[in-house]
């Protein structure tokens, strides 16, 4: 008879504890290579993520206020991306929003308005001390009004806000604008030889800043030509806001807000416009809208902005 072979319960033990490890380290992995944590559905305040990292505090907080309803296999052209749910209020705000009859503007985010009498330099004066303006506008404008000193010796322009002041007939901006809700217009006019203020025709050594303002970011809002488009006559005193790359890129093309908007649709996530600044680029494209609620992927760093057209769907710029 052959010797029975007894179990050995020590090698046992120490056998399967082995397989567990292996087995819990192979699982972690998985999680980690085939489920990654950059694609998440969310609803949160992710319309707007400029710090630039995913690890600063402001984005910190916002994933800490956000619900997270819903995470997904994030699939490898996706990595790095977060996918975010927008809604039809979202539609009618941003940078880029224009004023469509019948749709009211939503306003920007009130904690980047700042007082411009604030923060304003020596280079230009205010018609009135409670104009406020976005805070990115006003770095924007502060530089330009800076340069514009240097370039011509001139310190004559007064800034004078749509939603402040007299708008009445005969004044320098007769005109009250639905975007100036917005934060990110600003109406220039001009301090005349006897210290009156003169209307901003966009001529003569103050032309410099038609001829510039798009480098800073600004774009005359109703430009010549353009009527048909934007139903506004030309107004070369009416600025507006709307991002370096983007005002670049409307000078380059000659278009304005409305035929800007209608252009970027031919660009989506998979296939973006890429614009090339200097120090930075930028990437833009087109989220259609599709119901209540719109999915649109943005990116975790770099920092980006997402804005209504008011109309059918929304503009994603990221930051690289």
């Amino acid at each position: 008879m052959k010797p029975k072979k007894k179990i050995r319960f020590g090698r046992l033990s120490i056998a399967l504890i082995l397989f567990m490890g292996v087995f819990f380290a192979g699982d972690n992995l998985r999680r980690q290579v085939v489920i990654p944590d950059s694609k998440i559905v969310v609803e949160g305040d992710f319309k707007e993520n400029v710090t630039g990292a995913a690890s600063s505090e402001e984005n910190t907080a916002s994933l800490a206020a956000a619900a997270v309803t819903e995470t997904q296999p994030a699939s490898a052209e996706n990595v790095g991306f977060l996918q975010i749910n927008l809604t039809n209020t979202d539609i009618s705000r941003g940078i880029l929003t224009p004023a469509v009859e019948g749709k009211p503007l939503e306003c920007l985010d009130s904690n980047k308005m700042v007082a411009l009498a604030d923060v304003m330099n020596d280079c230009y004066s205010l018609y009135s001390e409670d104009i406020q303006l976005n805070s990115d506008a006003a770095e924007a404008l502060n530089l330009m009004m800076n340069d514009y000193n240097v370039a011509t010796g001139l310190s004559d322009f007064v800034v004078y806000g749509t939603d402040s002041g007299d708008n009445s007939a005969g004044t320098v901006c007769p005109i009250k604008f639905a975007e100036s809700s917005l934060g990110t217009t600003v109406d220039l006019a001009i301090t005349g030889s006897a210290g009156n203020i003169i209307d901003y025709d966009g001529a003569d050594e103050e032309g410099w800043v038609i001829e510039n303002c798009a480098k800073y970011g600004f774009i005359v809002r109703y430009p010549s030509g353009k009527s048909e488009k934007t139903g506004t006559a030309y107004c070369p005193w009416h600025l507006r806001y709307v991002g370096a790359a983007n005002a670049q890129m409307m000078l380059q093309k000659g278009l304005c807000l409305e035929e800007y908007l209608d252009f970027l649709k031919s660009y989506s996530y998979d296939s973006p416009l890429e614009i090339e600044l200097e120090g930075s680029d930028e990437v833009v494209y087109y989220v259609a809208a599709s119901g209540d609620s719109t999915s649109a992927y943005v990116p975790i760093s770099g920092g980006y902005t997402v804005s209504g057209n008011n109309g059918d769907g929304f503009i994603v710029t990221s930051f690289k």
